[in-house]
């Protein structure tokens, strides 16, 4: 949480006043890095958090399209990896 506010907040927003353009500088990108890092490894991990829609595009640089599934996509296919959105 504390990621997004800062990265709404560099940006000249808040999660209740989103930006017109959403800003992520080098700092973000690091820290965004080693939080997930912490769950590499994991079979399944979710992040719960509205801010992630106003910053998702930074968020989807880190990780490759295969390893996100939605929960729907999830469910129906029986499984889930990488990152629940």
């Amino acid at each position: 949480m504390e990621l997004h506010d800062d990265i709404l907040r560099h940006s000249g927003g808040a999660w209740d006043d989103p930006p017109e353009r959403v800003v992520w500088a080098a700092e973000h990108r690091r820290r965004r890095d080693r939080i997930l890092d912490e769950y590499q490894g994991l079979p399944v991990y979710g992040i719960k958090d509205p801010r992630t829609l106003l910053t998702l595009e930074g968020g989807l640089a880190a990780r490759s399209e295969s390893s996100l599934l939605s929960p729907a996509a999830g469910a129906s296919a029986g499984f889930l990896t990488g990152i629940w959105l």
